[in-house]
């Protein structure tokens, strides 16, 4: 792991807030690992990559991803890291498991029927200590006893962001947030 490390620290050399973010990713994670079940390693890698090609330039994301993922998402580029860095890491790491690099894939808001990996580096990423705005501790607490009712608060919170700046979610965030919405539901 300590290999790892240094791989993903010295390609965010120059980006020390996203080396800081990570760490509290990671740190975030594993405590939530811990009270759910979850493998901590497996926990410790995604956190670790799940923002690994963040600052790739587009050309180096489409020689991931291909033309037909960059046009798709290009209104959406923000898109591009989580499935580039997946994809690097299983270069790194060719035993690498498809749970790992899910969790990776859907970090940005998540997925219908996620895993619980998937929904502890979600909301890891959205709480972690260097998080400054208001929901982030309120998101954590709610993620020590219910993920699902975390992961609801989460996106909720981050529909009510874009909206403050005028933009609009992407129809799989709101897929997501109606999927968790109807199986609270109807618990």
């Amino acid at each position: 792991m300590k290999n790892l490390e240094k791989i993903v620290y010295d390609k965010l050399t120059e980006h020390p807030k996203r080396i800081n973010h990570t760490k509290g990713v990671i740190q975030t994670a594993v405590n939530l690992c811990k009270a759910h079940g979850v493998n901590e390693n497996d926990c410790y890698l995604a956190a670790l990559f799940h923002d690994y090609t963040k600052y790739d330039t587009v050309e180096v994301h489409e020689k991931y991803l291909g033309k037909e993922f960059i046009k798709k998402y290009e209104k959406q580029p923000f898109l591009y890291h989580p499935y580039s860095g997946a994809i690097a890491l299983k270069e790194l790491v060719p035993e690498v498991s498809d749970y790992v690099l899910n969790a990776i894939r859907y970090h940005t808001w998540c997925r219908p029927n996620a895993t619980k990996l998937d929904k502890i580096i979600f909301i890891a990423d959205k709480c972690e200590p260097n998080r400054v705005y208001p929901d982030a501790k309120m998101i954590y607490e709610l993620a020590l006893k219910d993920l699902d009712e975390a992961l609801i608060y989460a996106l909720k919170s981050n529909v009510k962001h874009l909206e403050t700046k005028n933009l609009f979610p992407h129809p799989d965030q709101i897929k997501t947030l109606v999927h968790y919405q109807v199986k609270k539901e109807n618990l």
